[in-house]
């Protein structure tokens, strides 16, 4: 009992280690690509929608994993698991390094979405599973936002080595550092308490309920709901535009004559602020009602979409860099949330799962429409307008979810369903 007391601040460390993973496999694998369109479509020649199907290549190679990753994790160890992810990360970086035209995009798209598969979401989710009865929104919060907040220091760094020594010399100098934190995590990383001696957070006060039949639906009777289908609309759309927005986001200030300079740092605003949405989005859904907190996601998600189209200029250009960074937190923390509130924890990992690969679809799909929508048009703005019509929809589409899962019947047990 003595060693586990002395020891229960390490539920924290877990924590910790679970940011440095969020700030490898999501910041350092795709918060970064941004700072490479322009630079690599004017070295080698090629179309923004051409480049921006790597991401394509990396979130359908995540998605179609992803249904096989848990029992990866039941059969071969989680540290393993993790190395290989950071491997495969680095390697991607190292083939954008070295390509003379978009076929080793491709491929490293490819190791991209191997990495941020092995090393990303996976590990995180049952790491903090496995740690957390309690406090597990604040403990996901706070490991998502390394994504946000090492991506939003390092994006001045990484500019500037973009442009003292080229774009092939910043692509090395990412791999190098995703390999570096995550052997950083791996050396902090206990995949369960019980290797410690230890129960998790709160879990004195849950032991009764272990051995209770988990409440809520299987996931072949989540699976009839029309509520999760709609849930997964509105994520599916949520995905699309922010991955769409995200890439594009430096060059599209720079097409409206705002200087590389401001536009990186804008950027990094985007990411400071997507930390604070974390915090906040997880907040408002503890505080208020479901349906008011997602008429303000869906209000906050539209009103930066709007400002992005009205609000050029290197004066007023922070207002849509702030709102968009919150809305960014929207595809981390709703699908894990939601889905539990909605149907409950007896199927959680399966339910969220499939949630989670369509979010990755919906990012496959954003990623080259916002470019194809400017290599077509000349312009970003129909893009942005299109997407500020798309949030209202997204909040609709979880507001029907939300009100069609309160109407249905009692939750059986997985048992039952």
């Amino acid at each position: 009992m003595e060693k586990r007391r002395t020891k229960e601040w390490y539920c924290w460390v877990i924590v910790a280690a679970c940011l440095l993973l969020s700030a490898a496999s999501i910041g350092m694998l795709s918060y970064f690509n941004a700072l490479f369109v322009t630079p690599v479509c004017e070295s080698l020649h090629i179309a923004r929608s051409s480049l921006s199907l790597m991401s394509t290549f990396s979130t359908v190679t995540t998605m179609l994993l992803l249904p096989f990753v848990g029992k990866l994790y039941d059969h071969i160890p989680m540290k393993l698991l993790v190395l290989l992810g950071a491997i495969a990360g680095g390697c991607a970086h190292l083939c954008y390094s070295l390509a003379q035209n978009t076929i080793l995009f491709y491929l490293g798209g490819i190791l991209s979405g191997i990495g941020a598969c092995l090393a990303g979401a996976a590990p995180i989710t049952l790491l903090l599973a496995n740690w957390f009865e309690e406090k597990r929104g604040l403990a996901t919060g706070i490991a998502f936002t390394g994504s946000s907040l090492v991506s939003s220091l390092l994006s001045p760094v990484v500019s500037s080595l973009i442009g003292t020594y080229g774009w092939r010399v910043g692509y090395r100098c990412i791999a190098a550092g995703l390999v570096l934190t995550i052997l950083a995590a791996l050396l902090l990383i206990r995949p369960t308490p019980a290797a410690m001696g230890l129960l998790p957070y709160g879990g004195k006060r849950h032991e009764k309920l272990h051995s209770l039949q988990a409440d809520g639906l299987s996931q072949r009777g989540t699976l009839r709901q029309p509520s999760y289908w709609l849930l997964a609309v509105g994520i599916f759309l949520f995905g699309l535009m922010t991955a769409g927005t995200q890439q594009q986001l430096v060059s599209y200030w720079r097409t409206e004559s705002i200087s590389q300079e401001i536009a990186v740092q804008m950027y990094s605003i985007v990411l400071l602020a997507g930390v604070a949405g974390k915090m906040l989005v997880g907040y408002i859904y503890d505080r208020f009602s479901d349906p008011i907190a997602t008429i303000f996601c869906g209000i906050t998600a539209a009103c930066a979409y709007l400002s992005l189209w009205l609000c050029l200029g290197e004066r007023i250009v922070m207002l849509p860099a702030v709102l968009f960074g919150l809305s960014t937190a929207l595809q981390v923390i709703l699908p894990s949330y939601l889905t539990k509130k909605l149907f409950g924890s007896a199927a959680f990992l399966s339910n969220v799962g499939l949630i989670t690969t369509i979010l990755y679809l919906g990012s496959s799909v954003g990623a080259p429409a916002c470019a194809f929508i400017f290599d077509r048009s000349g312009s970003y703005a129909p893009a942005w307008l299109l997407y500020a019509l798309l949030s209202t929809f997204a909040a609709a589409a979880i507001l029907a979810a939300n009100q069609l899962a309160k109407a249905r019947p009692a939750q059986r047990s997985s048992r039952e369903a």
